[in-house]
């Protein structure tokens, strides 16, 4: 049993082992956070299509977060950020770009 516990302690020291415990942890945090964000949105939102963009722009905001922080973890030359964020931002830019034809639309009408 002592062995079993060591090699278990070795390979939970492994560089690769922490940044998914660190991973799991910042997943795990930034849910929960966008799960209360979204509850109260629920909860103190009285129109309905205000309470969807509120709720989609949580969204946006917390693929963010956890973009950022998951790359700060696996990337290790995270000193090209730059670089980093405008991939990631360029992909939110899309998903929104997408849909503004479609909210333009419903104000329209």
């Amino acid at each position: 049993m002592n062995e079993f516990t060591n090699n278990l302690l070795a390979a939970l020291s492994t560089p690769a082992t922490e940044k998914i415990i660190e991973t799991i942890i910042i997943v795990i945090i930034l849910s929960l956070l966008r799960w209360f964000s979204s509850f109260l949105i629920g909860h103190n939102c009285k129109d309905a299509s205000r309470c969807y963009y509120l709720r989609r722009n949580t969204i946006h905001i917390y693929a963010i977060f956890l973009v950022v922080t998951i790359g700060y973890i696996w990337i290790s030359s995270f000193g090209s950020i730059a670089t980093f964020l405008g991939i990631a931002g360029a992909g939110n830019i899309g998903v929104a770009a997408s849909q503004l034809p479609q909210q333009l639309l419903e104000q329209v009408a």
